[in-house]
């Protein structure tokens, strides 16, 4: 009997197979509402964040004060500040969850393209676009 023995590097591949099909069906709007997700890197101020559910996703299972939102490839993040409202910003017939973040904490600079939210199981990212130095 021939047996088969799955090495690190295999089971690490199929881990992420996984993560990356679950994160798939996970979506973010940064700044709801609006065409255009433009973030100034320099503003003391905060940027809102529409988790969006799905037939797929409850955001309601989401530990809201667990989220973490960061420019892509940034180290530092930034938590949900203030209160989380639960709405269906898209009109998808869905909840979804808006939370504003700190510009500043995410980390963010000039030249950035996405900035990401991660939780419990998922990333997901939009595209943004930022104000240069002025």
């Amino acid at each position: 009997m021939k047996r088969s023995i799955l090495t690190l590097p295999v089971l690490v591949g199929i881990v992420a197979l996984c993560t990356t099909a679950q994160a798939a069906d996970v979506r973010i709007d940064v700044r709801p509402g609006s065409s255009h997700n433009v973030v100034n890197p320099h503003s003391n101020g905060v940027v809102p964040v529409a988790l969006l559910g799905s037939a797929d996703f409850d955001v309601q299972s989401v530990t809201v004060s667990g989220l973490a939102l960061s420019a892509q490839g940034s180290a530092t993040s930034s938590k949900p500040r203030g209160q989380a409202r639960f709405t269906d910003v898209n009109g998808d017939g869905y909840q979804d969850v808006i939370m504003n973040f700190s510009i500043r904490d995410t980390g963010v600079k000039v030249g950035d393209t996405q900035l990401c939210l991660a939780g419990s199981g998922f990333v997901a990212c939009d595209n943004i676009e930022t104000v240069p130095n002025r």
